[in-house]
């Protein structure tokens, strides 16, 4: 302790701080409850998880986002796969009003994909692209269940296809507003779905009308999926458009 004329002062040598004594600290043994924050952002939250590099899936969602954020109040949270088995950003899809789908042969596992199981067995609504394959290798029944497609395949269309309404789904609220859409690749065709499924877009396969968009309600939760979506398909108004429409028609059960 040293002492000037009328003041005292004392010094703490093992950290060299100026102060007062205070009782010894004690650490806490029993670890802190970290709550989670409220909600605070009433609008919709929409999850978009891309993990199909094939069709450019990021740079789509990325302009589906734009679209959306530019013509809509919704929140758009991305969750792009840093590869096969890994999407950060997952964690918040149980927070979302909605699923927005584009992924290929993902290899998820463990909590990520117990997260999606989750949000499907809360009644999670979807919107899906759905390119060839299996969405997710760890849960190959997921379009069964979700979408309700039984089998899938690969049918080649002629280039410059022109995507007309299905039988019986004018005034479906997924179409309005939605001008005239060309797809000029080849064309995957779902030749079985369930009976809960209503076609709403076809095209001209083989001389045949195929459908290529479709809607689907399972319980409380809606969902609606495309074969379409193509680097040229989401560079038009109008299939940028026919999304927005079915994540608005999708989380129009639990927007309030």
């Amino acid at each position: 302790m040293s002492s000037l004329p009328g003041r005292k002062f004392f010094v703490h040598a093992p950290h060299d701080e100026i102060g007062v004594t205070s009782p010894a600290w004690s650490p806490i043994l029993e670890p802190a409850v970290v709550l989670p924050l409220p909600k605070t952002d009433a609008r919709p939250q929409l999850s978009l998880v891309s993990a199909c590099p094939s069709y450019q899936s990021d740079q789509s969602l990325a302009a589906l986002a734009d679209f959306l954020q530019q013509h809509h109040d919704v929140v758009c949270e991305k969750a792009f796969a840093r590869s096969r088995s890994d999407v950060p950003g997952l964690e918040r899809l149980m927070e979302s009003d909605c699923l927005v789908l584009f992924a290929q042969r993902l290899a998820i596992d463990g909590p990520q994909l117990e997260l999606l199981r989750d949000y499907i067995a809360c009644g999670g609504n979807v919107v899906a692209m759905v390119p060839p394959g299996s969405a997710f290798l760890k849960w190959p029944d997921w379009e069964a269940e979700v979408l309700g497609i039984r089998t899938t395949s690969r049918a080649y269309g002629i280039p410059g296809t022109t995507i007309e309404t299905a039988p019986y789904a004018d005034g479906h609220p997924v179409l309005r507003d939605v001008g005239r859409l060309r797809h000029p690749g080849c064309i995957t065709t779902l030749p079985e779905v369930d009976e809960h499924t209503t076609a709403l877009l076809a095209a001209s396969v083989g001389g045949r009308l195929e459908p290529v968009a479709w809607v689907r309600s399972r319980d409380d939760a809606r969902s609606f999926f495309t074969t379409l979506g193509q680097p040229t398909d989401f560079q038009q108004p109008a299939f940028l458009q026919l999304l927005a429409n079915a994540v608005l028609w999708a989380i129009g059960s639990c927007v309030h």
